[in-house]
This record gives C-alpha cells, sequence and structure tokens, in this order.
C-alpha cells in the first residue's frame, strides 16, 4: 500500500510540474523512479489513464488550474 501512495505521489508532482502528459511518458517516468512493468500497468489502471471505456474516472488539477 506504501508503495501505491508514493505512486500517485509522483503522478499528482508528475503532471503540476508538465504541461501536456501522457501515458507513455508517464509509465516512462515511473519506470526511471523504480516501479515495474506489472506495478506501473497496475497503477495506470487503478487511476483509469490507460482504460478508454471508464467513464467513472477522475481528473486531477495541475497546480495552475487551481490557482485560476
Amino acid at each position: 500500500m506504501d508503495k501505491l501512495i508514493f505512486a500517485l505521489n509522483l503522478i499528482v508532482d508528475f503532471i503540476d510540474y508538465n504541461e501536456t502528459v501522457n501515458e507513455s511518458e508517464l509509465a516512462n517516468y515511473l519506470l526511471f523512479t523504480g516501479f515495474d512493468d506489472y506495478e506501473i500497468r497496475q497503477i495506470l489502471a487503478l487511476i483509469g489513464i490507460n482504460d478508454k471505456l471508464n467513464r467513472n474516472g477522475f481528473r486531477i488539477f495541475t497546480k495552475k488550474e487551481q490557482n485560476d
């Protein structure tokens, strides 16, 4: 569970500091920080990034969007 929370925090930071985010860049970032392929697929599926049919997902606002 700790690793999942760590990954979610990394994802939020990644989204905050990048103007555009795609699945490939995010997966590479997580791979670079020490997550393996299986963990990355699980994390992305959990937050609905790689599930095109997920209609009940959520969106994380960037710091800029939060300040507007």
